[in-house]
């Protein structure tokens, strides 16, 4: 009789989209000369451009540090970003961001590096003077962002010390062996954000890391009030500092977030070099909801 035909074989799986996170937003000048990177973030680029990228996508802040130096500014920045939630919009924190600008054919290439609750990160992207989006004088940046591997959990260290035969220590006649604990079963991406919980399941199908078991809460941070301003003499010898205020670090580059503040110390003599130490008189404005 004839032989069977050979069985074909097992279609390959079809292979999981790589999901890069996406930040494009404009970098302007703030009035106290920081550069302020704004815009919104998403799982996709292509969630830009679907006709719900609102829903899809989300706002994200970088501002430079004093220290920042060159045009556009390389060095650390303070970041951060909205996720949608169950119970609403939560802001978090990015930790340790900085980012570097380096000129290449016109543009600018991107390399920035940082971590926040979900686990540390790297970017990379382009920045483009007068860019989509962009006025003139302000740069269009576009950012990818890449999720470090978590770490896996690695057994206690057996012993070092050399048995009777090889170095492994044989169990005993008789004695009952221990079976190998299996690993925990991954916990389900339902538990994270709406747009984190995409990126959660197509690296969990693709193996190439351990969905993550659990997101950990936003730390919430308590900052004293930041206070920046100049200091300057008048023709009769009254030296002032004057300035904005606002509650966290990250708010000073906002206009609509500080408030202007003045000190004031007393004539003294035009001889003397500032900064002046001695008693000021101060005064700051207070935002409250009637005005």
């Amino acid at each position: 009789p004839a032989a069977a035909p050979a069985a074909a074989p097992a279609a390959a799986p079809a292979a999981v989209p790589a999901i890069r996170i996406c930040l494009q937003g404009v970098m302007q000048q703030s009035e106290i000369g920081l550069a302020v990177i704004t815009g919104r973030w998403a799982m996709n680029k292509a969630d830009f451009e679907s006709a719900d990228s609102v829903a899809k996508t989300s706002w994200f802040e970088y501002k430079s540090d004093s220290e920042a130096t060159g045009t556009p500014p390389s060095g650390k920045y303070l970041g951060r970003f909205d996720v949608n939630l169950p119970t609403g919009v939560q802001r978090m924190d990015e930790n340790g961001l900085s980012l570097t600008f380096t000129p290449h054919e016109g543009k600018w290439t991107v390399r920035a590096a940082g971590s926040n609750a979900y686990g540390e990160f790297t970017m990379e992207g382009s920045a483009e003077l007068g860019g989509a989006g962009a006025g003139p004088d302000e740069y269009a940046v576009e950012l990818f962002r890449t999720y470090k591997p978590m770490k896996k959990s690695t057994d206690k260290k057996r012993s070092r010390k050399a048995g009777s035969s090889g170095g492994l220590k044989r169990p005993r006649s008789g004695s009952a062996q221990k079976e190998p604990r299996s690993a925990p079963a991954a916990a389900p991406a339902s538990h994270l954000p709406s747009q984190v919980a995409a990126a959660a399941n197509a690296v969990a199908a693709n193996a190439t890391a351990p969905a993550a078991a659990s997101a950990p809460p936003p730390v919430l941070r308590v900052e004293p009030p930041l206070m920046r301003g100049l200091m300057s003499r008048d023709a009769s010898g009254n030296v002032f500092i004057k300035g904005r205020w606002c509650l966290t670090a990250a708010d000073i580059g906002d206009k609509a977030k500080t408030s202007p503040f003045e000190y004031k110390h007393t004539a003294v003599s035009n001889a003397m070099p500032l900064p002046i130490d001695g008693n000021y008189t101060g005064t700051f404005n207070l935002k409250l909801a009637h005005g």
